[in-house]
């Protein structure tokens, strides 16, 4: 499945994500600092059923993170600008969140 990157701006980032598959939108939200590679392993199973977006968290894979803060509620706000972004609004997506098991507080 070869990845179709792009950037998109969110927060304040230039936010890379990644597309896969086909159907309706799935945001696929990695905990932590993963990068949208962290999600290849589960790719396959959704991509049958999904059209997939996988962002890379701030200053992790290829997104940036010009002013250097990281923290979970950073991140929590990055993947909430995401949603928002003229990207999200043309379409209602599904999201799931694959974390260690922590909520940002």
């Amino acid at each position: 499945m070869a990845p179709a990157g792009t950037h998109i701006e969110a927060n304040g980032l230039q936010v890379y994500y990644e597309v896969h598959g086909e159907g309706k939108p799935l945001l696929l939200i990695r905990g932590g600092t993963a990068t949208s590679q962290a999600s290849a392993s589960h790719l396959p199973a959704f991509a049958e059923h999904f059209r997939i977006f996988t962002p890379d968290s701030r200053g992790h894979g290829n997104t940036d993170n010009p002013t250097g803060e990281l923290g979970y509620r950073a991140m929590a706000d990055d993947v909430a600008a995401f949603a928002a972004s003229d990207l999200a609004r043309t379409m209602t997506a599904t999201a799931i969140n694959i974390t260690y098991g922590r909520v940002a507080d």
